[in-house]
């Protein structure tokens, strides 16, 4: 009977230095603008950022098609915004 040897591979280790890191969007600034359009606009630059906004506007506009006005209703306290209880007019 033979016996078939396993072949094993070695990954190589890149040599860097920890801590120290170099990019040239963070040299020429691009970061600090992108970062500052996202804040004024409110819409994320990041494709994280994006999918996480659309999710929530998702899940809003599901939420929202299922609660009824009578829920809104009932967290305002009763009163409808066309006719307000006048709170003199009460005996």
């Amino acid at each position: 009977m033979a016996t078939t040897k396993k072949k094993t591979t070695t990954k190589k280790k890149r040599k860097t230095t920890k801590g120290i890191t170099f990019s040239w969007k963070r040299l020429l600034g691009l970061d600090q603008i992108k970062r500052n359009i996202a804040k004024q606009t409110g819409i994320p630059m990041t494709q994280a950022g994006i999918e996480r906004k659309i999710g929530s506007a998702i899940i809003a506009l599901i939420t929202g098609l299922f609660t009824k006005k009578s829920d809104k209703k009932k967290k305002q306290g009763g009163q409808d915004e066309e006719n307000p209880i006048d709170e003199n007019l009460r005996l």
